[in-house]
């Protein structure tokens, strides 16, 4: 058998993503060498062929050599590597604007370098807010204050430099709060003695800059109030309100973080004995669903999907939870679909005190898992 390095890249590509690596490997660009192109339909066809049949449908009967044949491993482990990193850069195009820019700074690519930047700049404004939002825009503007530099340094009034050190502030300060926040969010979690290192008076730097007026460092620092429990159900409210607000300027990965760490919030003050946030756990999770927060298809795991049933069980809200079962098992992996959709609309009738859908609606569901046995019976 071939290296594990080599088999567990190979096993942890899709099927879309093998399909993708053949056409990877058929480029001349990428690979000249045509026994890896051999090996890979080998492996293909049989992912756990033994190196002496791998030997024999590559070289025939001669002699075999292993060191030649890890060194073809490691050249095609080499190709996946960089078959990931291609992957990787095209659902980055902020790395490859970048990279586009660098690769055309030169004096007599000027036409090309300025065409380039400006429809870069023009893109960058309908981008939403994120860390690499903002080291895009520091990156673009650095590298066309170098360009300026190279070209025509005498007509350089430093506007580009300007602009590439306010979003290198942004950048740099959002990547420090946002790893005091998971921090601070983390400790909430599971008590832990460490502690976390900040410039002195980092707080009141950050809320006397002018990166506080960028709502997405706005609401990380808000969180941290919240997170050092500052402000309490005032402070709670207010970021509820600041999200909704501020929802269509950042992007869905940042809103889900801020979102899951208010969640682990109300789960805190849940476990402290205030079950007034039972509600606002449900009207948080609701409020994900209505402005499509929440994972995407096939995405939704299974434990969010019961959080959500058991909470709007628990507030009485049978009409919309029943709605959410219809129209979000659908989201579930395959294979827990039908069960839980099932099950779960069992529970809904259940607590609606409407015995016999109960029982009809027990009789669909597949008694494998031990939590469904146990909660059938128990109904």
């Amino acid at each position: 058998m071939l290296s594990k390095k080599l088999l567990n890249l190979l096993n942890s590509f899709s099927k879309s993503q093998f399909t993708r690596f053949e056409k990877f490997l058929k480029s001349p660009y990428f690979n000249e060498n045509e026994q890896i192109i051999q090996l890979y339909f080998l492996l293909k066809a049989k992912r756990d062929i033994s190196k002496t049949a791998i030997w024999v449908q590559l070289f025939g009967t001669k002699s075999y050599k292993d060191i030649q044949l890890r060194r073809l491993s490691s050249e095609m482990t080499r190709l996946a590597e960089s078959f990931l990193v291609q992957e990787e850069m095209e659902k980055r195009t902020s790395v490859e604007n970048i990279l586009l820019l660098e690769s055309l700074k030169t004096k007599t690519l000027e036409l090309h370098f300025l065409q380039t930047y400006n429809k870069i700049k023009e893109g960058t404004t309908k981008k939403l807010q994120s860390p690499e939002y903002f080291f895009e825009v520091f990156s673009i503007e650095m590298i066309n204050h170098e360009f300026r530099d190279l070209t025509a340094p005498q007509n350089n009034k430093l506007e580009n430099l300007h602009s590439a050190n306010h979003f290198l502030d942004n950048h740099y300060l959002l990547i420090k709060l946002k790893f005091y926040f998971a921090f601070l969010n983390y400790k909430n979690a599971q008590p832990i003695q460490a502690e976390f290192s900040l410039p002195v008076d980092f707080l009141s730097f950050v809320e006397k800059s002018d990166s506080f007026k960028e709502p997405l460092i706005f609401l990380y620092y808000n969180v941290i109030l919240l997170l050092l429990e500052k402000g309490g159900i005032t402070q709670f409210r207010l970021l509820i309100d600041l999200l909704i607000k501020h929802e269509h300027e950042i992007t869905v990965k940042e809103l889900r973080n801020i979102y899951y760490c208010l969640q682990n919030y109300c789960a805190l003050q849940i476990n402290r004995g205030n079950t007034s946030f039972i509600l606002e756990t449900f009207n948080i999770y609701k409020t994900m669903i209505e402005r499509d927060i929440l994972p995407g298809d096939e995405d939704l795991k299974l434990g969010v999907y019961k959080n959500i049933l058991t909470l709007g069980l628990i507030v009485k809200e049978f009409i919309w939870t029943e709605n959410f079962i219809q129209v979000y098992t659908e989201k579930l992996p395959k294979e827990h679909r039908e069960n839980a959709k099932n099950y779960n609309l069992a529970k809904v009738y259940f607590h609606k005190q409407e015995y016999e859908k109960v029982i009809e609606q027990l009789r669909e569901v597949e008694y494998k898992e031990l939590v469904y046995a146990l909660g059938g019976k128990l109904m």
